[in-house]
C-alpha cells in the first residue's frame, strides 16, 4: 500500500526559482526589522483551556469511492451533500455522493467554458459561497460557479522568474517579491472576499530558511489576495517562537490554519503544542492546546540544505499536521503524527480551548468536513489496488 503523507515535494528542496513579484506592500508594516524581544512579545496573550477528556475513541466507517479511472494524484473536497476528488494531474473533478457513489466527471483540461486551461492543478478550494477556485502552475487562478461553469480567471497580480536581483531598497520583509509559496502545505483558505496562500521568506542569505535567523524574526507566513481580482492585499502571520530553540529547523517550520465564518483564524505549527487564535483583524486573542501522546520530539536543527536528511527527519519524528475548525459544531480537530513506531496517529478534539479527546486514528488521518450527523476525513489512496476511500464518524452530543 503506497501512502504519501510525510515526504516533502522535490520543488520545496530545490530552492524555488519561481517567485511572486509585487510592489513593496505596506501591509501595515514600516519595513523596520523586529528585534528578538519584539518578535517574542508579539506572541504574548492569555493561555486558555483545560484538559477534560470525555472521548476516548471514535468508530470509523470506511466509505469507498467508486473507481473513477483517475491519476490517483489529488485530494478530496466537500460541498453540500457532495464530495469531489480533484485530480491534480489530469484536471478532472470527480463528483461523488457522501456514500461514495460516482455521479459525474467535470472540468478537465481545455479552453471551453466548462474546462480548465492549465497543464496541472497546484491548489484548489471552495470559497464561502461554494465557488470553485483552481490555481495552476503559473499563478493563474480560474473560478468556476456552482454549476461548474468557468466565470472568472486572473493572475495573482504579477509574477516573474527570479533572474535578476531584487533592488537593495526593496529588501525588506514587506516585499512579497522576497517570498515563495510553501508547496508542502499549500493550503488555500477563504475569508469574506479574499483568500490566503502560505508563503516563506527565501531570499538567499538574508531570509533563507537554512541560514538566516531573520527568516523567523522578520518574515511573514501568509499572503492575502482579493478573491475577485487576485490583487495582493497584505502579508500576515509569523512562525512559532518554538523554532528559536533550534539551529534552523527548516524541515519542521510549516503550519496549518483554518478560518471560521467570521474570519477568525486558528493556526497550528508543526512543533508547537499550542494553537493560536486570531480575530478577523489578525490580533492574537489567545492560545490553547496540549501536547499529543507518544510523540517523538527530540528534533535536531542544523544549518545548510541537506535534502536527504530533511526528508528522512519528517519520517523519523512526530509533529502536528493539520487543523480543521467546524463552524456547525464549534469543534476544532488537530491531527498529529505519533512516533513512527506507533501503529496509529493521533487526533485531538477541542471545544472553546478545552481538550475533549485525544484518540488513535489511522496513519495520516485528518478531519475535513461535517454534514450532520457525520464528520468526514481526507482521502486515503492505495495506488496498487487502484482504490480510494474516506472515513466518516459521529461524536456524542
Amino acid at each position: 500500500m503506497k501512502m504519501k503523507y510525510k515526504l516533502l515535494p522535490l520543488i520545496y528542496f530545490t530552492f524555488p526559482i519561481i517567485f511572486l513579484l509585487f510592489a513593496v506592500g505596506s501591509c501595515n508594516q514600516s519595513g523596520e526589522k523586529l528585534t528578538r524581544k519584539a518578535y517574542l512579545k508579539s506572541f504574548n496573550c492569555p493561555i486558555k483551556g483545560k484538559k477534560s477528556l470525555k472521548i476516548d475513541k471514535i468508530d470509523l466507517n470506511k466509505v469507498c469511492l467508486e473507481n473513477a479511472n483517475s491519476s490517483l494524484q489529488g485530494s478530496i473536497y466537500f460541498r453540500g451533500n457532495r464530495q469531489y476528488f480533484v485530480d491534480y494531474r489530469f484536471c478532472w473533478v470527480f463528483e461523488y455522493d457522501l456514500n461514495g457513489k460516482l455521479l459525474n466527471r467535470k472540468v478537465g483540461r481545455g479552453k471551453g467554458p466548462l474546462e480548465l486551461p492549465v497543464s496541472a492543478i497546484d491548489a484548489f478550494q471552495f470559497d464561502q459561497s461554494g465557488n470553485a477556485y483552481f490555481m495552476g502552475p503559473n499563478y493563474n487562478v480560474y473560478v468556476f460557479d456552482k454549476n461548474w461553469k468557468r466565470e472568472n480567471g486572473f493572475l495573482l497580480e504579477k509574477h516573474y522568474l527570479r533572474d535578476t536581483p531584487v533592488p537593495e531598497k526593496d529588501i525588506n520583509p514587506s516585499n512579497l517579491g522576497l517570498y515563495s509559496i510553501e508547496y508542502l502545505k499549500f493550503i488555500l483558505r477563504f475569508g469574506r472576499g479574499y483568500f490566503y496562500i502560505p508563503v516563506g521568506g527565501s531570499y538567499p542569505e538574508i531570509y533563507s530558511p537554512y541560514s538566516s535567523i531573520d527568516h523567523y524574526l522578520q518574515c511573514f507566513t501568509l499572503a492575502k489576495f482579493d478573491s475577485k481580482s487576485g490583487k495582493f492585499l497584505e502579508l500576515q502571520g509569523r512562525r512559532t517562537p518554538e523554532l528559536l530553540n533550534y539551529s534552523f529547523l527548516s524541515q519542521f517550520e510549516f503550519f496549518s490554519y483554518d478560518l471560521d465564518l467570521n474570519d477568525n483564524m486558528y493556526v497550528g505549527h508543526e512543533i508547537d503544542s499550542l494553537i493560536y487564535y486570531y480575530d478577523d483583524k489578525q490580533k492574537l486573542i489567545n492560545k490553547f492546546g496540549f501536547a499529543g501522546q507518544e510523540m517523538r520530539c527530540d528534533y535536531q536543527g542544523y544549518s545548510g540544505r541537506d535534502i536527504v536528511r530533511m526528508q528522512a527527519d519528517r519520517l523519523k519524528f512526530s509533529y502536528y499536521d493539520w487543523i480543521e475548525y467546524i463552524d456547525e459544531t464549534g469543534l476544532l480537530f488537530r491531527s498529529y503524527f505519533k512516533n513512527p513506531s506507533c501503529k496509529y496517529d493521533g487526533l485531538q478534539i477541542y471545544g472553546h480551548g478545552d481538550l475533549f479527546g485525544d484518540i488513535n486514528v489511522p496513519k495520516g488521518f485528518q478531519v475535513r468536513y461535517y454534514k450532520e450527523p457525520f464528520y468526514y476525513s481526507n482521502v486515503f489512496i492505495d495506488e496498487e489496488a487502484n482504490a480510494m476511500w474516506v472515513y466518516k464518524f459521529t461524536l456524542p452530543r
